[in-house]
């Protein structure tokens, strides 16, 4: 990171752990620190190309989905893209490539991740785009539109052996139930009926 950004969180931070690297073991020497806010921080300085690379993990994914609700981890992951309060639809991708970087998330059963690969004048901007959605990420969720338009039925098809409900993806998709749950299964999916009582997002 830049050194205002990096002096800035430091300056804020408690170091909780480091590792040097001494003679020539093999190691990838860091700082972890804690921020004020709780957030974890994990620094590694490499100087030999002018790039950053920012990655952001939330410790939330697929187990820790409930029986006959599930899907939420993925599709938290594709809102994550969708905008916020003060970013736009479809701008994070912009911003980012705009600026010459490259961008991606991931989401398993243990953890979801977001990361950007950018010119090293970009940082302070990436860093924002992280906090930003972070904070006010909820007013996109809520909005229908911006639901319907995350998950295509194109996007489901080429997902491979993923958790999905039949109640969400009537919802998402406008489909018949019928027709579309002997689809869902040839393709592999695990099919999980949503209690009668219960809604896409509360």
């Amino acid at each position: 990171m830049s050194a205002g950004v990096g002096q800035f969180v430091l300056a804020q931070a408690k170091l909780v752990e480091k590792v040097a690297k001494k003679g020539n073991e093999i190691v990838i020497p860091y700082g972890k620190y804690i921020l004020p806010n709780g957030l974890t921080v994990v620094v590694y300085e490499d100087h030999s190309d002018p790039v950053v690379h920012v990655d952001v993990t939330y410790h939330v994914g697929s187990a820790r989905e409930e029986i006959g609700k599930s899907g939420f981890a993925h599709f938290f992951e594709r809102m994550m893209f969708q905008g916020s309060d003060n970013v736009a639809d479809e701008q994070h991708f912009k911003l980012i490539t705009e600026s010459g970087g490259t961008l991606n998330g991931s989401t398993n059963r243990d953890r979801t991740n977001y990361y950007e690969t950018v010119p090293s004048n970009q940082v302070e901007k990436m860093l924002w785009l992280q906090a930003d959605r972070m904070v006010f990420l909820l007013d996109a969720v809520t909005k229908q539109n911006q639901i319907l338009q995350t998950i295509s039925k194109n996007e489901i098809d080429g997902l491979s052996k993923k958790y999905l409900d039949m109640d969400s993806m009537n919802i998402l998709l406008g489909g018949d139930k019928k027709k579309i749950q002997p689809g869902f299964q040839a393709m592999g999916y695990e099919i999980i009926e949503l209690d009668a009582d219960a809604s896409l997002v509360k």
